[in-house]
């Protein structure tokens, strides 16, 4: 009888995470208000963002984690998520301005969960600063998660997606701390 209800557990599990899944729509963080806080940024505009040149088209639109799929919300893409979470934070710290003279852009250069022996997500973006149209910065950042196997698929999917979307207010973060873009949209 037990081993009927184990598989009947993982029969279940399987069907279940054979769906797909739309990210979460994130909330402002405090750590990244707080970056934009502490820093000398003025409100900025936001231009265009997108998949990186070269990159698959379907990693901007879909990840496979185990059987199942994550997508973006809204049946958007994964670059079009970014922005939001950038746009998201920048209104919550009253850094977004849509007439603003300093425009950030942006395209998805890295994106990627694995739930294998060593589970782990990332994700990591091409920036672009422009100045009343001159370009005033121009890197590349990726952050980084891994965390604890779970073998249980019903436990792996749902952690997975909710670190690698978690990523994404991390990024935007990590893109307000970072000394060049502080230098580059620093009120002249």
């Amino acid at each position: 009888m037990k081993k009927l209800i184990t598989a009947a557990a993982m029969a279940a599990t399987f069907v279940a995470a054979g769906c797909a899944t739309p990210a979460v729509q994130l909330t402002p963080t405090l750590d990244t208000l707080q970056a934009f806080r502490t820093a000398t940024i003025p409100p900025m505009g936001l231009g265009e963002f997108g998949l990186a040149p070269g990159r698959p088209p379907g990693m901007d639109r879909s990840l496979l984690v185990r059987a199942d799929s994550l997508r973006p919300p809204n049946g958007g893409s994964f670059a079009q998520f970014l922005k939001e979470t950038l746009q998201t934070e920048m209104t919550a710290a009253g850094r977004f301005d849509p007439a603003s003279t300093v425009v950030i852009s942006g395209q998805l250069t890295v994106s990627e969960i694995s739930t294998m022996s060593v589970p782990n997500a990332a994700l990591g973006a091409r920036f672009q600063v422009r100045r009343s149209g001159v370009l005033v910065f121009d890197k590349e950042l990726v952050v980084r998660d891994s965390w604890q196997y779970q073998f249980i698929g019903a436990i792996a999917i749902p952690e997975a997606q909710e670190r690698y979307t978690a990523l994404y207010s991390k990024l935007v973060r990590t893109l307000v701390t970072d000394a060049d873009f502080r230098l580059a949209v620093a009120a002249k």
